[in-house]
């Protein structure tokens, strides 16, 4: 809860006692600590490529944008869908084609509704 008071309003955060920095250099470190520690597992069994940061970092994106942002559960479940569509187009279509499905499906949901499939439309009163 605190963390995601500190990402949504941070100034009210720290008027209600949430120590913002320490959230945010402790989401740092805990990110970093675990690609780090995952990365060493993966490394060895997949490869590691020059292209292979972009495509995880364009798969990302796409996952958080087909959730919505500010959603955990749909940051999730767009992860999810983009693993499963990585690897069953792999599978049947083959390898050039996930890319392109996918990013087809990034579109049509944006295109339907742009703030992602569980993100909601952030307002604010001025």
């Amino acid at each position: 809860m605190r963390g995601r008071a500190a990402t949504e309003d941070s100034e009210a955060a720290m008027v209600r006692g949430v120590n913002v920095r320490w959230i945010k250099v402790g989401a740092l470190m805990f990110a970093g600590a675990l690609g780090g520690a995952l990365g060493t597992v993966v490394a060895p069994e997949v490869g590691v490529s020059k292209d292979l940061a972009f495509r995880l970092l364009i798969y990302g994106f796409v996952a958080l944008t087909l959730g919505g942002e500010g959603s955990y559960l749909g940051s999730l479940i767009g992860g999810l869908a983009v693993g499963l569509i990585d690897a069953l187009s792999a599978r049947y279509l083959g390898g050039e084609w996930s890319e392109v499905i996918i990013f087809v499906l990034l579109l049509v949901v944006l295109v339907t509704k742009p703030t992602g499939l569980l993100g909601r439309a952030r307002t604010r009163d001025v």
